[in-house]
């Protein structure tokens, strides 16, 4: 009877620590310091980041904060990051409230998958979210882009017709404009001619002199923009990070 009551015991301290070991890697990929969500959306969001994070084999994060304080994005990021204990392959949002502003950290494999100009898309996409308020709506957005990117970076991206088909058109257009431009030249009979002369009989004209007279001048100046993007970026070595303001 000992025995039976001993292995019942060991069984149940089992599944305890299964839950709390598994309730210990989930939670940590939501922080919703900033109060964002409610509790339902907190509930959706972040079934679709473990959903997302096990299919995948990554880290697939969010974390919301009032203020980074006296630290830029990306150096909050990285500390937050090394201080939690996240997967290798992880992707991090970061929304900082006082700050307006939001950043993306990429690490291993998410780093190769999630480059620059698919962080700048992502951002895109979300930021008049962010602006409005609509923050659930944001971040689904941003773990439906980042499983997108991921899957293409393991499995290829589906073709996509669209670029070929304009490509195609402009191909198309720019070849016939080519040949109908050499068909109308070659129908010409009567070509522009800067002198009359032709409209002059031989003999019944005599110029004595002729010289060009400069007129005036007229220079036109247009000061060259100066480059102001929205986007932050650095990292090096496997790890990345983009970002901008909302």
């Amino acid at each position: 009877m000992k025995r039976l009551i001993s292995v019942a015991l060991t069984v149940v301290l089992c599944l305890s620590l299964a839950v709390f070991v598994s309730a210990a890697d989930n939670s940590g990929r939501l922080y919703d310091g900033a109060d964002l969500l409610t509790a339902s959306e907190e509930e959706r969001i972040l079934s679709r980041l473990d959903e997302v994070s096990r299919k995948y084999g990554v880290d697939v994060v969010i974390v919301t904060v009032d203020t980074v304080g006296y630290q830029n994005l990306a150096g909050f990021s990285d500390d937050y990051y090394d201080e939690n204990g996240y997967d290798e392959d992880c992707v991090m949002l970061l929304v900082s409230m006082e700050e307006r502003e939001w950043d993306i950290l990429t690490n291993g494999s998410c780093y190769e998958a999630i480059n620059y100009s698919k962080i700048d898309s992502i951002g895109e996409l979300m930021t008049d979210d962010l602006s409005e308020g609509n923050y659930a709506e944001a971040f689904e957005t941003y773990i439906s882009r980042c499983e997108y990117y991921i899957n293409g970076h393991e499995s290829g991206y589906p073709f996509d017709w669209g670029p070929t088909l304009l490509i195609s058109l402009i191909v198309g257009l720019v070849v016939a404009l080519i040949v109908t431009t050499i068909m109308k030249a070659q129908l010409k009979s009567v070509r522009a001619n800067d002198t009359a002369t032709e409209y002059v009989r031989r003999g019944s004209m005599n110029v004595r002199v002729s010289r060009d007279i400069f007129l005036y001048r007229h220079v036109s100046r247009i000061k060259k923009p100066e480059s102001n993007s929205g986007t932050s970026r650095s990292g090096g070595g496997g790890r990345g990070h983009g970002g901008g303001k909302f």
